[in-house]
């Protein structure tokens, strides 16, 4: 926190503030806005911030613990996934001040001293300390490197401890039942009876033509309807307007000569009864060949293509086996299948692949087999929720991911913001304008606070007088504190504070802006500050709530100048020179700035 700006509230109070605010201010320790703190019960348990004690209550410490840079983001974090933004490098940078400042020294004197140095000169200017670090310490870059390992190992394991305590707290508790692993697949409630249609198997088209077939008892049989028979194997050629005849691969091509004739016929009718003698004359004079052909041509025909057709010639089938085969038949109608039964799947999901363990017959033998798995493959007992164990590149950046962050890093002096995050995103515009004023850059810090704090009736009345506060009396309201500006001990900044009430109000963080720049008319420039005096007395004279303070006055009508420019009636001198300061072409001295900052 010291290395990058997390700061509390200024050394002195407001010195308008009346005596006994002032008193109040000084017994609470220099402080505002402590966390609310109950007891097991549920009450307010009462703190003594007494000097004797030196330290501050053990449940402040929790809380305040819980509030890393006021960022709701990190509240529970537990490290099991990467964090938004910059957040989980500038966790680990605060790791690593803790690394170097730790007893052992891992730097000597010398680079401790200059480290030091860098960072409080860093803090000043409004430069990112790490950054500052990292540009200046060494020249060798890579020597922060063990540093920041050693930071990324320490946030690690720290990670995996809460994630283990938080596993065995589920568990004992009953709030996370043990992962079974297990997949129940019940019996079908179908009898086993032998097959009672027509035809047993499976008719199943393969290739644009049906075939039968029993599983394990008979294999494929085509489906031929009869008309696809040919009348003749092999094909017939026209070559020059002439018919001839072969069989692919078993016989050659044949001329087709009729009787009487020295070539070949032209007329398909008399090349058919040609070939039709030539096949006769190869069963005769040849019947292995013809067998071979027969068994390794289409010369039975083709498989229909025709589904009721394909079942009529299975079922014709059927009988003929039932008729011709009787073992094959009898084999078909035995139902060798085993007897259904329940059965319980274990399966183990590791790296998003989801892996098959076995089937058992028992749930007990299961989840038995699904443990020994998921200790083997993890580590840890069954039921640990290992979807959201700690990795420690997924979580945490390398450090060659922050070189390239640190490089891309914009060197000039910013306004350093604390806990920007999307509820602010509505104050964009004005911190897109703060951020080019010079003046707010060197010298304020703006913190987002993600509380809301009660203003006591003293500090109510000091900001918006008396009948202000009577008002939301009346009406049974609790007054808010929805911004604050005050000196930093720190880092010796302005330190502007938004709470959470504020985080959509365009005229809080203006409002605490038109206060710093009060004190700078008040400091740079008495003739201004006379012309505010004048005019606040006239107001005093007329209406104006005489418990209401002269730079909230101020304040106030400055307010009404923006939302309804020139419609008040301050001077017109002091509203423009006010409007100068808060833009990027002003340029307040340093030495009023040091005047404001030393109250």
């Amino acid at each position: 926190e010291r290395a990058h700006g997390m700061h509390r509230n200024g050394t002195l109070p407001n010195p308008y503030l009346s005596e006994k605010t002032k008193q109040m201010w000084y017994d609470a320790g220099k402080t505002v806005n402590w966390p609310e703190i109950r007891n097991e019960n549920g009450q307010d348990e009462s703190l003594d911030f007494s000097e004797e004690k030196a330290k501050l209550p053990e449940s402040v410490t929790t809380e305040l613990s819980q509030m890393w840079r006021c960022n709701s983001a990190l509240r529970n974090y537990t490290g099991t996934k990467r964090l938004s933004g910059d957040i989980s490098y500038q966790i680990i940078e605060d790791m690593l001040d803790m690394v170097i400042q730790r007893r052992f020294l891992p730097l000597n004197n010398t680079d401790k001293a200059r480290y030091d140095q860098i960072v409080e000169d860093a803090n000043e200017r409004g430069i990112d300390p790490f950054y500052a670090v990292y540009k200046n310490l060494f020249a060798d870059k890579d020597r922060l490197r063990p540093y920041w390992n050693k930071a990324r190992k320490w946030l690690y394991d720290y990670s995996i401890l809460l994630w283990e305590s938080q596993n065995e707290l589920w568990l004992a508790e009953g709030k996370r039942a043990p992962a079974s692993g297990v997949i129940h697949k019940p019996r079908k409630a179908s009898v086993v009876k032998l097959l009672k249609k027509e035809v047993p198997g499976t008719v199943y088209l393969n290739n644009g033509g049906y075939y039968w077939t029993v599983s394990g008892k008979m294999k494929p049989r085509p489906l031929v309807d009869p008309r696809s028979k040919p009348k003749i194997p092999g094909s017939f050629i026209l070559d020059g307007g002439r018919y001839y005849w072969w069989i692919p691969r078993w016989v050659k091509r044949q001329r087709l000569v009729p009787r009487g004739e020295k070539f070949s016929t032209k007329d398909k009718a008399t090349a058919v009864k040609i070939a039709w003698r030539l096949w006769n004359h190869i069963e005769k004079a040849n019947p292995v060949l013809a067998e071979k052909i027969r068994n390794h041509t289409r010369i039975n025909g083709t498989a229909t293509k025709d589904k009721e057709l394909a079942v009529r010639i299975a079922a014709r089938m059927w009988m003929q086996v039932q008729k011709r085969e009787p073992e094959l038949a009898a084999r078909i109608l035995t139902d060798n299948r085993p007897k259904a039964r329940d059965h319980w799947y274990g399966q183990i999901t590791v790296n998003s692949k989801r892996r098959f363990i076995g089937s058992f017959k028992t749930r007990a033998e299961a989840q038995a087999a699904y443990v020994r798995e998921f200790v083997k493959a993890f580590g840890y007992p069954a039921g640990y929720n290992v979807q959201c164990l700690p990795k420690i590149d997924k979580v945490w950046p390398t450090w060659s991911e922050e070189k390239i962050r640190l490089t891309l890093m914009n060197e000039r002096p910013k306004l350093p913001i604390v806990c920007q995050s999307n509820k602010t995103e509505y104050l964009k515009p004005i911190i897109k304008k703060m951020q080019k004023i010079d003046w707010l850059v060197e010298n304020c810090i703006l913190v987002f606070d993600d509380g809301s704090p009660l203003a006591s009736q003293e500090i109510a009345v000091q900001s918006r007088g008396e009948k202000w506060y009577a008002e939301i009396k009346k009406q049974n309201k609790r007054p808010i504190i929805q911004g604050s500006a005050s000196i930093d001990k720190d880092t010796g900044r302005i330190r502007i504070t938004v709470y959470n009430q504020g985080f959509r109000e365009h005229r809080v963080l203006t409002e605490e802006i038109y206060h710093i720049i009060y004190e700078i008319i008040r400091c740079a420039n008495p003739k201004t500050f006379e012309s505010i005096k004048k005019w606040y007395f006239k107001q005093l004279k007329q209406e104006l709530d005489p418990t209401l303070h002269i730079h909230e006055a101020f304040v106030d009508i400055m307010l009404q100048e923006d939302e309804f420019s020139g419609s008040t009636d301050l001077p017109r001198t002091v509203v423009e020179y006010t409007k100068r300061i808060f833009s990027a072409k002003s340029r307040v001295p340093d030495s009023v700035m040091a005047m404001i900052k030393n109250g």
